[in-house]
Parts: C-alpha cells; structure tokens; sequence
C-alpha cells in the first residue's frame, strides 16, 4: 500500500466532496429564501387586498348614510328627524361589528347624533352626553370638503372628553359633507371605525412561524405587529419610530412603495396602503381627502448565511461519505491506480 498516494488521494477527493456538499446546501438555501420571499409578497399582497376591501365597505355605507332623507332633514333644520336619524344610524351599526361611533356634526363642529357601540350593544348617546368636536383634525378637514367629498382621518387612539381612552381604541374615521340645499356644508357624518381586531389580523396574516406582520404609519409608527410598548408612540409623545430604531431599514422602506431588500443579514419585504387613490370613486364623485396616512405592511425573514450550510451538515451522512472516499482511496493505493 502506497501511504503517500492514499492521503493524496483521500485529502483531494473529500476535500472536492465537502465542496460540492457545501455548495449544494448554499444553493439550496438561496432557493429555499427566493420561495420564502415569494410568498411573503403574496401574502402582503392579500392583506393588502382585504383592508381596502373593508375600508372601501364601509365608505359605501357612509355614502348611504350621509343621503339618507331623515339625515338631510336634520341637516336642513328640522330637529324632530334626530329621533330618526339615530334609529338609521343605530340599525347600520347593528349589522357592522367594526363600526364604533357613528355621528352627525353641525357645520360648527357640535355632535346632534351620537350612537356609540361597545361589547355588541349599540346606544344613542343622550344629548348631555354629546360633545363638540370643532378643534379636531378630523372636523377641520371635513367641513370644508366637496359635495361628495371623503375624508379618511389617520389610524390613531380614539380620545373622549380630551383623554385617551382605556384600554386602547384605535379609530379611523370616514367623514362626508352634508348639503340639503344649496353649496353651504350644514354638517357632516363621521364614520368611527374600531380597526383594532383588523390590523391586529393583519398582522397575523404571515404563514407558518414567521414573524408578524409590521403595521406602520407613515411616520414610522408602530400600529401593530411588534410588542405594546413599541406601538402608538405619537399618541404619548415617544420616538418609538423604525426610523429610530433601525435607520437604515426606514430609509429603504420610506423610498418606494413597495420593494423587497436585504439588510443585515434579514430579508425584508414592504408594500404601502394608500387610501387616497385605493378608495377614489368610492363615493359618487367622490373627492379624497387624507391625513398622514399611508400606511406600511412590513413583513421579514431570515436571510441567507454561512451557518445555513452548516445547519445541513449531517454528521452521519458525511463521515459515510468520508469512509466510503476511503475505502475507495484504499483500494486504489493498494493496487497502485493513479501513481505517477
């Protein structure tokens, strides 16, 4: 047996064998990061899909409401409709889980019909109840609106009686102009709508073990999809921001509209929903109005590193391998094959 020639011949193969195993399981990594990348997107996709399909709902029966005849009377002065009005708002509210408040304001911002639904009940709020709502943003931006027009608010934490409610409501809000007659806006019907479960759901809409979905504004903000001290941060005055946290992936994120990158040894995967042009014509002839509020679906995942090949390292499998090489290499050397 030839001594030299055997661990020659051992060292090349195997080492030319550890390669090809290597590399097999690098690319099979790679493979297997493309198809996992490909299926965050489709999964964003449909969630995307599924929250303008709610929205773009709800602002059709805000668009039923805002013309309903018991609405415009009230709207045109005849305080006897209110008793009306607040059935037709409390039967919308009954048949819609999400809707939380529906409410007619007069153009100076006073609620004059109120129903409030929590825990499955629906009630009309009684007229000491009832709140003036003319130094927010909601009202300011609506009442100057187009016949016709949408408003669709910011998704933030629902405030009564100047406080943040407990526990957390988080509320966007669909407005529309009134106008019985004439171009004077005599109210305007705001539409509050507990999106609380829906975002969490988006959240939630990632397959198998993968992380959760990130819901963001567009600032940044955390709405849903990572731990409860990390989210409404504008809401208490805290830089719980992605910009803050990880600048790098905010800048990436806040350049498009959607995309797909890697950064940090972490896959991310992003698309924006943008109200605005997703709910145009929603309402017949319908302006849009919005309020800081594209919103951001994040979805990550693990990207591909060296320790992946090593995850598909069986020692079992190898060492056969080793000790077939070398029985192999044995033989050779004995019967003096490949000596020069």
């Amino acid at each position: 047996m030839n001594v030299r020639l055997f661990f020659r011949q051992f060292t090349t193969i195997s080492a030319a064998f550890l390669a090809l195993w290597c590399v097999g399981l690098y690319v099979d990594a790679v493979l297997d990061e493309r198809k996992n990348r490909e299926v965050l997107i489709e999964a964003l996709e449909r969630a995307e899909d599924e929250f303008a399909h709610t929205l773009a709902g709800y602002v059709a029966d805000l668009g039923v409401l805002s013309k309903d005849h018991h609405v415009l009377a009230l709207a045109a002065g005849d305080n006897a409709a209110k008793g009306d009005a607040a059935a037709v708002f409390q039967n919308f509210a009954n048949q819609k889980p999400l809707i939380a408040q529906i409410r007619y304001l007069d153009r100076f911002g006073n609620e004059v019909v109120r129903v409030d639904q929590r825990g499955g009940s629906v009630v009309r709020v009684e007229d000491g109840g009832l709140q003036n709502k003319a130094d927010r943003y909601y009202f300011k931006q609506s009442v100057s609106l187009p016949d016709g027009g949408l408003f669709v608010s910011a998704i933030d934490l629902n405030i009564e009686h100047g406080k943040i409610e407990d526990p957390w409501r988080p509320m966007l809000r669909f407005a529309t102009p009134v106008r019985p007659s004439g171009p004077a806006t005599a109210g305007i019907v705001v539409l509050n709508i507990d999106v609380g479960a829906l975002v969490d759901r988006l959240a939630q809409a990632g397959l198998g073990d993968a992380a959760p979905f990130q819901i963001l504004n567009h600032d940044g903000y955390w709405l849903a999809g990572v731990p409860e001290d990390q989210r409404w941060g504008f809401m208490f005055g805290r830089d719980t921001t992605l910009a803050y946290t990880n600048p790098d992936v905010w800048q990436q994120v806040s350049a498009g509209v959607s995309g797909a990158f890697e950064e940090g040894g972490t896959n991310y995967v992003f698309t924006t929903l943008k109200p605005a042009s997703q709910l145009a014509g929603t309402l017949e002839g319908a302006s849009v109005r919005t309020f800081e509020n594209d919103w951001i679906i994040l979805a990550t995942a693990r990207g591909v590193s060296p320790f992946d090949v090593w995850r598909g390292f069986h020692p079992m499998v190898i060492g056969i391998g080793l000790i077939i090489i070398a029985l192999i290499c044995l033989k050779w050397s004995r019967s003096g094959r490949g000596h020069a």
